[in-house]
Formats: C-alpha cells, structure tokens, sequence
C-alpha cells in the first residue's frame, strides 16, 4: 500500500466506496463533516498529501472549509468534487486553491488521473530542495516548474469547463475560429485573475 495519506471529505457512503476503491493502493481517512475534517487536518496535516473535497457538506459551506483548509496549511493539494456545473465556480475554487475541479457523477479513471497528477507535482516540489548556497542556480528552475504547474492547472481545469459546456445543450459552433478565440480569451481573463503557484517543499 502506498504510504500517501489521502484526506476525503464526503458524506456519500456510495460514492465513498467508488473512490475507496479507485485509490486502493492509497493511505485513506475518510470523514463526512467539515468539523471532522478539521479536527482531522488540524492533527494529521504535516503527514496528508492530498485532500478530496466534496463541496456539499451537511454542516458547512465546501468552500468555507476550503479556505480554511489552507489558512492551516497550504502545502496538501486539494481536489474539488461537486454536483454544480458552473464555469464560474471552477475558476472560484481554482482562485481559492484547488488544484481540480471534478464532477458528481465522478469518472473514476479521471478521479486516479487527477490524483495521480497531484502526487506528482508533490513529489516533484520534494525533490526541488536547494541548500542556501545554490538558490541562485535553483531561481530559474523553480520558475519554469511554476509556469508548468500553471499551465497544467488551467488544461485540467479547462477539461471540467469543457465538460460542463458539452453536457448543458450549448451549441458550440465547432468550426467557427471566431468563437473558439473569443471563448478562450474569456476564460484566459478569469484564469489571470488566479494567484501564481507557489512551489513548496514538504519533507515528512
């Protein structure tokens, strides 16, 4: 089993299941409330490496936790799982630290890859530790691994939005150049307004 801790936030025993076994080889708490979930994190976040959050919560707002989730430590990516297909409320959870933004009815092949996406850059971040006297040299490398976090940020996130777009009935002029550029320009904006990723070294 691998010894990544993994933190789920969810209330659905069937949809905990589903994710259960889709992570089998991972380390798993599972709670169901935002209080547990912080007691949870409160005690065990030097050692969890990602946490799954479902956005409805029966005591509190997903995205109040997840603020709050973040202002105890920042350094554990968080996935986003939610019912609401709003373009908006991507780019929101993105904006508040989120690393993705999946779907309810979860495709769990999609669910492993974003995980699996998550640890990588962790492990990545891990193994970018300079001693003082070469922060010089590692200056240009962390900002070329900032700009690839960035970048493969937006194309996840560009995946839900996609999703979202194709399941609404939206008629999307495929082969119109014109409304593709406009389009991406648009989310391109919203994407600016998002703060920079900021590596992070985590050694358990």
């Amino acid at each position: 089993m691998n010894k990544s801790l993994i933190l789920i936030i969810e209330h659905d025993e069937s949809r905990i299941r589903d994710i259960s076994d889709a992570l089998g080889d991972y380390t798993i708490f599972v709670v169901s409330t935002g209080k547990e979930a912080l007691t949870m994190y409160e005690k065990n976040h030097l050692k969890i490496r990602l946490v799954l959050l479902q956005l409805v919560l029966p005591d509190m707002s997903g995205m109040a936790l997840l603020r709050q989730l973040k202002q105890i430590c920042i350094s554990p990516e968080i996935i986003v799982l939610s019912v609401h297909k709003s373009i908006q409320l991507v780019v929101n959870v993105m904006r508040e630290g989120a690393v993705d933004y999946l779907l309810i009815p979860l495709n769990l092949g999609k669910l492993f890859a974003s995980v699996e996406r998550a640890m990588s850059r962790l492990d990545c971040s891990k193994a970018m530790y300079f001693f003082p006297a070469a922060i010089d040299k590692a200056l240009p490398v962390f900002e070329e691994m900032r700009f690839q976090k960035n970048q493969i940020e937006k194309s996840t996130c560009m995946n839900t939005i996609m999703d979202i777009l194709s399941t609404s009935g939206c008629q999307i002029p495929i082969e119109s150049t014109l409304f593709w550029g406009q389009f991406f320009q648009k989310v391109d904006k919203l994407f600016s307004a998002l703060p920079m990723p900021t590596v992070l070294v985590v050694d358990n």
